[in-house]
């Protein structure tokens, strides 16, 4: 199965929608948000000795997802990965991470990074 590099080529001008959040993107790095992008390959370099293909993707288009969009993405989110695994349901620590990630998204004042375990409950 090919790789994909993992640097993106992205679009000049508007159509990099992360141009228009990057303000955003600075203040506030490590707060998780959702985007469509639109893309496709530019290159494909072969490794005769690994066998192996590595696509260069390049991004068409950046939009970000508007708040009132994120439960309609999850889902969309949630049926692609269920297509792509052919599972129709989830494992669990997947659907958590979903959910988690989403649910961040949700207030968008939050500081809570998906990737930290919750704090404990205090005793009442």
């Amino acid at each position: 199965m090919p790789d994909i590099k993992p640097t993106a080529l992205l679009p000049k001008g508007e159509a990099n929608g992360f141009v228009t959040i990057a303000k955003e993107l600075r203040d506030e790095p490590l707060k998780v948000r959702a985007a469509i992008v639109v893309f496709n390959a530019k290159r494909g370099t072969e490794d005769y000795d690994q066998a192996d293909t590595v696509i260069t993707i390049r991004v068409l288009r950046v939009a970000r997802l508007l708040p009132q969009d994120l439960p309609h993405a999850e889902a969309m989110l949630r049926r692609a990965v269920e297509f792509d695994s052919g599972e129709t349901t989830l494992p669990l620590d997947l659907e958590d991470e979903i959910r988690t990630a989403f649910e961040a998204m949700k207030d968008p004042a939050s500081t809570v990074d998906p990737d930290e375990p919750e704090p404990p409950e205090p005793d009442k």
